[in-house]
């Protein structure tokens, strides 16, 4: 190119310059999105915008970090509002789904079961009997049983642990029983 000639595309025209401002804002920019939209593809739609938004601006803008931040916080509550709007939209558009209800067979296991457990749990001491049915039955906390029983906490926790050990092994030998036969 002859010196005397400007050059076509300057080193620091508008293109690399706004290049480098993209570069030196975009990290941040993508990393508050990403903290709030929680993807990371989500975050780079959010930043694309935002940089769109600036170019669109015909306002002055005193601290461009500071409205960068401030519209890339927007744009991703925006964001996240309007996911939480499809979703509803794509819930209520759905067809109810109807609980299924359990089978004749399965129905007599679970009764059968549960009259086995509960047949396993009379062979218990009362004391381990009380505070088991407290514990499973109402969810009561230790602190709470120990209240109801008049026993130490830490005596709470040792009939509890005694009793579903014993528990466990009577409901496992039942069920060798139940598999033998």
């Amino acid at each position: 190119m002859p010196p005397d000639q400007p050059p076509t595309h300057p080193p620091c025209g508008p293109v690399s310059g706004l290049a480098r401002f993209v570069a030196a804002h975009e990290g941040s920019l993508l990393r508050h999105a990403a903290a709030i939209v929680g993807s990371a593809s989500a975050a780079q739609d959010v930043v694309q915008e935002t940089f769109l938004r600036l170019l669109a601006n015909d306002q002055p803008i005193d601290n461009f970090s500071a409205w960068l931040h401030r519209v890339t916080h927007n744009l991703a509550l925006d964001h996240l509002r309007k996911e939480a709007r499809l979703r509803k939209l794509h819930l209520a558009a759905s067809p109810p789904t109807e609980p299924i209800a359990p089978s004749p067979a399965e129905e007599l296991d679970r009764r059968e079961s549960q009259a086995l457990m509960l047949a396993e749990i009379e062979q218990l001491s009362p004391n381990e009997r009380a505070v088991l049915m407290l514990k499973i039955k109402e969810g009561r906390s230790y602190q709470e049983i120990s209240e109801r029983t008049g026993l130490s906490t830490s005596n709470v926790g040792y009939l509890i642990h005694q009793g579903l050990k014993k528990l466990s092994a009577r409901l496992r030998a039942a069920s060798r029983k139940e598999v033998a036969s």
